[in-house]
């Protein structure tokens, strides 16, 4: 069924049962011959064990004054270069959502569930150690390619971070719920049993509006800030 279902994602909703009926031979044949799939999968170099999509080269000089910039706080940096910065998120962005997200209309045909991995690169504070942080799917991911993936990976990680809504993860034991036997079982297996972290957050679900009732003094620090950078702004255009 795992497999019936990506096809349905790659090639759009009902093709597994418009060919219904169909040799096996002759579907595999119609389903290989789509264009946008052999531009995706068919490496360009026979040496290549998978396709390689350069999607966008940075334009700053490694070790350049610029660089430095960017490694610090956004509010410390040059009014031009923060405007310059979010021009280039936009950018890349736009041109990575098609291998990373849904795109269209509901059913049609997807890109993301054959992209094997995306590596993002650049100069940020985080990663100027060398650290590499990988975003993996939950080991009990219901697409079962996904869910592979992270079991490969975990294997090879010097520490493994489980993330969970806090309002969850302090409920009735769920903590321990969401690791999963099986999961840990297998972390002990592969000796990275000492190696899990487990965090609780709730950043992703934040009220702006509360925020700046429970924290006013930060909150009026923040808009003579935004006062001063309008004002900045302005004299720049």
């Amino acid at each position: 069924m795992a497999a019936w279902a990506k096809i349905d994602q790659v090639y759009g909703r009902g093709t597994v049962i418009k060919h219904r009926g169909k040799k096996s031979q002759n579907l595999y044949d119609l389903l290989a011959g789509d264009l946008r799939l052999k531009n995706l999968l068919c490496p360009q170099k026979s040496n290549q064990p998978h396709t390689i999509i350069h999607v966008c080269a940075g334009k700053v000089i490694p070790g350049s004054d610029e660089s430095r910039a960017l490694l610090g706080p956004v509010h410390t940096m040059h009014v031009r270069l923060r405007r310059r910065k979010g021009k280039w998120a936009k950018s890349f962005h736009n041109k990575i959502k098609s291998h990373v997200y849904h795109q269209g209309s509901e059913g049609g045909p997807q890109t993301w569930p054959l992209v094997r991995k995306v590596i993002l690169q650049g100069p940020w504070a985080c990663l100027s150690t060398g650290a590499c942080l990988v975003d993996l799917p939950g080991v009990r991911d219901a697409n079962v390619a996904r869910s592979k993936v992270s079991e490969n990976y975990i294997k090879n990680c010097n520490k493994i971070w489980v993330v969970a809504p806090i309002k969850r993860a302090v409920d009735d034991g769920t903590a321990k719920e969401l690791l999963g036997e099986q999961f840990k079982r297998r972390l002990l297996m592969d000796g990275q049993y000492g190696n899990v972290s487990f965090i609780c957050t709730q950043t992703d679900d934040c009220e702006a509006t509360e925020i700046m009732r429970d924290h006013a003094d930060v909150a009026k620090k923040c808009e003579r800030k935004m006062g001063k950078n309008k004002s900045s702004f302005s004299k720049n255009l």
